[in-house]
């Protein structure tokens, strides 16, 4: 959802989270959760992005990307 990272977020909390079982899964929910948040850029959504790559990084490390896991890190620097 390219310029829309508020319409993005709507559709990761009503649709992406309650299909969420797996640990891959729920690294898929995190991750675009922790970009859209990051991009709408003000200071909840900013917390709600701590929330997502914390609840990422705590994930075991074979359910995602390294790449992720290093961005994961890299924002919560």
């Amino acid at each position: 959802m390219l310029k829309k990272p508020g319409d993005a977020y709507i559709q990761i909390e009503q649709k992406a989270y309650p299909l969420a079982k797996t640990n891959a899964t729920k690294a898929q929910v995190y991750y675009w959760e922790g970009l859209y948040l990051q991009e709408i850029g003000d200071k909840l959504s900013l917390q709600g992005a701590n929330n997502a790559w914390t609840r990422l990084i705590a994930l075991p490390a074979d359910a995602m990307p390294a790449e992720w896991r290093v961005q994961a890190f890299q924002y919560l620097r």
